[in-house]
């Protein structure tokens, strides 16, 4: 497993933080059983002053989910949402409950990329 500290492209306000992965050609991923399609609103896009398209919903990620039952957001990402649009979140308050199960998680589970 390797770790580096990253933003996502294009949003000039998100703030570097830790990943954790396995480089593609170290493991066998597992196939995908659910892809999710996260769209985001007009309004929400205006909320985090992204930039909206026009249309009433834009593609924001394709996931894909090698598990059937919900697999919680990576904890970064529940920070980065709790510190509101000027680091490039959703403003959504900060959850300890739902945070402290995607810790338990991802403590046994990473990304490949």
């Amino acid at each position: 497993m390797k770790t580096k500290y990253e933003t996502r492209p294009g949003d000039e306000r998100d703030i570097p933080h830790l990943v954790r992965y396995f480089p593609r050609n170290s493991v066998e991923p597992l196939p995908a059983k659910v892809v999710k399609l996260i769209l985001y609103s007009q309004e929400q896009l205006e909320k985090e002053k992204s930039n909206p398209t026009g249309f009433d919903w834009d593609l924001i990620s394709v996931n894909a989910d090698p598990y059937d039952e919900k697999v919680p957001m990576v904890p970064f990402t529940l920070i980065r949402n709790a510190l509101g649009s000027e680091f490039g979140g959703s403003g959504s308050k900060l959850d300890r409950e739902v945070y402290l199960d995607a810790v338990l998680f991802w403590d046994c589970h990473a990304m490949v990329e």
